[in-house]
C-alpha cells in the first residue's frame, strides 16, 4: 500500500503528465508502479506518452519528490485519496479531469455527504454575507446533513464557511496549495474549526505556493465535487463565474441569487440568470427541490478524541507558554529549519494546540 502511494504520488510529478494522462497511463499498465518499472522503449508504446515523456519516468527526482511527502502526510495525519478509492469524492470521479490523487486533512465523513458549492465575489457585501448566513442557518434549522463546498478565499468563500461552522454544517475547504500552509493567513483559525465536521481538501504537494494558475486548478475540484454551484454575489468577471463555468461543462446545475439592477457586486449573478446560465434562487431549498434529493437527518457529531504528540510535538510545546514567541526564535531553540517547524507548528494548530497571531509569533493554548 504504501509503494502504491509513492509511485501515484511520483506519478503527478513528472513533467509532462497531467490529471487526464496520469489516470490513462495507470488504466494501461495496472499500476503507477508498473509505468516506472517499463523501460523507455515500452513506456514509447503506450497511448500518449512521447519519446521525450518515455525518458522523463528515468528522472529520480520524481520518486524522490514522492518519498518526502509520504513522510510529511503520514506525519500530519493527512489521507491521501487515490482516485480509484472508495473516500475519494464520488462525484468528481466522473470529470475527465478529476485529479489523479487528493490529499485530505479533517473529518473524513464529510466527503461523504452530499455537497453543494457556495462562491462568489472576494468582496462580499453585506448582501452576500447576510445570504451566507440564512443558507447556513435554513439548513441547520432543517436538520439536512449536508456538506457546503468553498475555497477559503476572502468575502463569500470564508463568510460561507464561518456561517456553517456558526451552525455546525459540514464544510469543506478546497486549497489551491499544499496542506503545510494555510492562505490567506487570516483565515487560519477559521481553518483549524472547519476540521472539526469538515476538513481541507487539495491536489497539492506540501511546499507548493498558492500560485495563480493553481486556483484555475483548485476551481474545479469545487465544480466536479459538488452537485450544483451556488453563486451567491459576482462582478461582471471574476473566478466564480469561471467555476460556474465548469459546472454547467460537467452537466451540473448552476444557481444564482439575484442583486438590484445596476449592483456592480451581483452583476455576473443577474447576467447568468438572464442568459439563463443558472437558475434564479432566493433561498437553498430551493436548491434540494431542483435536484431532487431525499436529504438524511443530521447526526449528532461524535466527541473527539485526545491526539498522540510525537516527542518533536511535545519539545515545541515545551518551549511555548501563555507569552506569543516568534518562530525564529522557536526554530533556534530547537536547531530546526524553519520551513520543517511551520508545517508542525500549523499541525498543532489543527490540533487546537497552539494559537498563532500576526507576525509568525505563537503561544500555546490554554
Amino acid at each position: 500500500m504504501k509503494d502504491d502511494l509513492i509511485y501515484q504520488i511520483a506519478l503527478t510529478q513528472v513533467k509532462g503528465v497531467g490529471s487526464i494522462l496520469s489516470k490513462q497511463l495507470e488504466k494501461q499498465t495496472g499500476s503507477a508502479k508498473a509505468i516506472f518499472e517499463l523501460n523507455a522503449k515500452d513506456r514509447r508504446e503506450l497511448i500518449g506518452v512521447s519519446e521525450s515523456l518515455a525518458k522523463a519516468f528515468d528522472d529520480k527526482d520524481a520518486l524522490v519528490r514522492a518519498e518526502q511527502e509520504l513522510a510529511f502526510i503520514e506525519k500530519h495525519h493527512i489521507t491521501p485519496l487515490f482516485y480509484r478509492d472508495d473516500e475519494y469524492p464520488q462525484m468528481l470521479k466522473h470529470c475527465s479531469d478529476a485529479p489523479f490523487l487528493l490529499f485530505f486533512k479533517g473529518d473524513k465523513q464529510a466527503l461523504k455527504l452530499p455537497s453543494i458549492a457556495v462562491i462568489g465575489t472576494r468582496k462580499a457585501s453585506v448582501y452576500g454575507r447576510d445570504i451566507c448566513s440564512d443558507i447556513a442557518s435554513d439548513i441547520q434549522a432543517q436538520h439536512i446533513s449536508v456538506n457546503i463546498v468553498s475555497g477559503l478565499a476572502y468575502g463569500i468563500d470564508i463568510a460561507i464557511h464561518k456561517s456553517c461552522i456558526d451552525n455546525r454544517i459540514s464544510t469543506i475547504g478546497v486549497l489551491a496549495h499544499g496542506l503545510d500552509r494555510i492562505y490567506p493567513d487570516q483565515h487560519r483559525q477559521t481553518a483549524i474549526e472547519m476540521l472539526e465536521t469538515g476538513g481541507l481538501l487539495t491536489e497539492f504537494l506540501s511546499h507548493t505556493r498558492p500560485d495563480k494558475q493553481n486556483f484555475i486548478l483548485r476551481n474545479r475540484i469545487v465544480a466536479g465535487m459538488t452537485a450544483g454551484t451556488i453563486v451567491v454575489e459576482s462582478a461582471a468577471k471574476g473566478g466564480a463565474l469561471i467555476t460556474a463555468s465548469m459546472a454547467r461543462n460537467y452537466q451540473r446545475k448552476v444557481f444564482a441569487y439575484p442583486g438590484k439592477v445596476g449592483d456592480i457586486q451581483s452583476e455576473g449573478c443577474n447576467t447568468l440568470i438572464r442568459d439563463k446560465h443558472a437558475e434564479l434562487i432566493t433561498n437553498i431549498s430551493q436548491v434540494f427541490e431542483t435536484l431532487g434529493w431525499s436529504i438524511q437527518q443530521k447526526k449528532e457529531v461524535q466527541q473527539r478524541l485526545p491526539f498522540d504528540l510525537s516527542e518533536v510535538d511535545e519539545s515545541i510545546l515545551s518551549l511555548l507558554s501563555e507569552s506569543p514567541c516568534h518562530i525564529d526564535t522557536i526554530a533556534q531553540n530547537l536547531s530546526m529549519p524553519i520551513f520543517q517547524l511551520s508545517p508542525l507548528l500549523l499541525d498543532l494548530e489543527f490540533k487546537g494546540m497552539v494559537q498563532v497571531f500576526p507576525g509568525n509569533y505563537y503561544r500555546r493554548r490554554i
